[in-house]
């Protein structure tokens, strides 16, 4: 077929089955990876230049958004190449839908969002918590690049999509009910200010990302925080654990948390306890806001450990790799300040005694649970699973009853 993208050199059309093995491939008109029907368009000649079926099929559509005219594939241009969807407010891509009459604009992979039930009355749905008429949409196809505007969390296709063309938004159900002021305990001198439709970069205070879309802020201060971490909430007073500063404890209606824990680098569940550090700017898991200051360890037993914190530059050397696991510690660690040993938090809490033996001729150290790097024993090459020896100069693992009856 010749498509009106790609003018010069015919498409032909290829079976799913012939991609390489674990290599995706992307449809240039949504920029979506081709995942399902199990063909689509090719250039023999420009072997990138891809296309999915249904991105081909269509040049022309009335669509519930936009009932007045019809809308009409157009491709961007050098000159437009910043044209915004009229509908989520984000860039679109190499081909879009364009009504000229009204400059309205949508990007292919919205124009696959379609109201869920009558379209006539689907698209003045009104919310006591939504200043504006919403359209209620389902996912009709394979498409699963949809983002949340306000908290920028991934839409689930199984969900009900909520559009509002007025402040050019997709959102969750849950986030139509954000309120327009909140008072929130990260910032108690002021109330915060919920900012719609609005695509300039901030940095969220409580998070300390870069973020873009909703944002709420207070306007004497400058103070930000993006909506997902304005849903988390106190339950609790101040808790003081053995951080060195007072922490709030969080909870939070959302499936999920945008950022990871300070101490171990690993996700925040929703399912946990979670606090926040206002002096510091981190979240913690609980296990790593109640770490010890200091310790008593087998791997060093003349010195004691000092927790360090990745934030403390002065502290830590640049390089940082465990003494147990040997991998690089991108949390917290500790540290002996005299014989210059680090060994990462979920090692030091693995690593219990340590043993002389006469099949190894160095000391032996027992592992009673999971460390950070997987293991093998050296003697039958099976996965060992804790509790398990390694000697840390060898960095030689072995089976409980491989080494007690070698």
């Amino acid at each position: 077929m010749i498509h009106f993208s790609h003018s010069h050199d015919e498409l032909f059309l290829f079976e799913k089955s012939h991609r390489i093995k674990y290599d995706p491939v992307y449809c240039l008109i949504c920029e979506e990876e081709i995942l399902d029907p199990v063909y689509y368009y090719r250039s023999k000649s420009c072997k990138g230049f891809i296309l999915h079926i249904t991105c081909t099929s269509v040049y022309q559509e009335i669509h519930p958004f936009h009932p007045k005219h019809p809308l009409f594939l157009r491709p961007t241009s050098g000159e437009d190449d910043s044209i915004s969807c009229s509908s989520c407010g984000q860039h679109c891509p190499l081909v879009y839908y364009h009504c000229s009459n009204c400059n309205f604009n949508l990007d292919i992979r919205r124009a696959h969002l379609m109201p869920d039930g009558d379209p006539e009355v689907s698209g003045d749905v009104r919310l006591p918590s939504h200043p504006h008429p919403l359209f209620i949409c389902r996912v009709v196809t394979f498409f699963t690049n949809y983002w949340c505007s306000c908290c920028r969390c991934q839409l689930r296709r199984d969900g009900r999509i909520y559009v509002c063309l007025q402040c050019k938004a997709l959102l969750h159900e849950s986030c139509t009910e954000v309120l327009p002021t909140i008072h929130h305990s990260l910032h108690p001198s002021h109330p915060l200010t919920l900012l719609r439709g609005r695509f300039e970069w901030f940095r969220c205070f409580s998070c300390d990302r870069n973020c873009q879309g909703y944002s709420y802020r207070c306007v004497e201060c400058g103070f930000y925080l993006d909506p997902l971490c304005a849903s988390l909430m106190p339950t609790k007073n101040l808790v003081q654990l053995s951080h060195p500063h007072p922490l709030f404890r969080f909870e939070t209606k959302k499936d999920q948390i945008p950022t990871s824990c300070r101490g171990c680098k690993e996700t925040l569940s929703v399912e946990d306890p979670v606090f926040f550090c206002s002096e510091c700017k981190i979240w913690l898991h609980k296990s790593c806001a109640e770490l010890s200051r200091e310790i008593k360890h087998a791997l060093d037993s003349q010195h004691h450990l000092t927790l360090c914190k990745d934030y403390d530059t002065e502290e830590l050397p640049k390089r940082r790799d465990c003494l147990a696991c040997c991998k690089y510690i991108p949390g917290f660690l500790y540290q002996c300040s005299d014989c210059k040993l680090m060994i990462d938090t979920k090692c030091a809490s693995s690593v219990t005694r340590s043993f002389r033996s006469t099949v190894h001729p160095h000391p032996i150290a027992l592992f009673q649970k999971d460390t950070s790097s997987p293991t093998s024993c050296l003697i039958c090459g099976q996965t060992c699973n804790p509790p398990f020896f390694r000697c840390l100069l060898c960095k030689y693992n072995y089976h409980v009853t491989r080494l007690l009856f070698s």
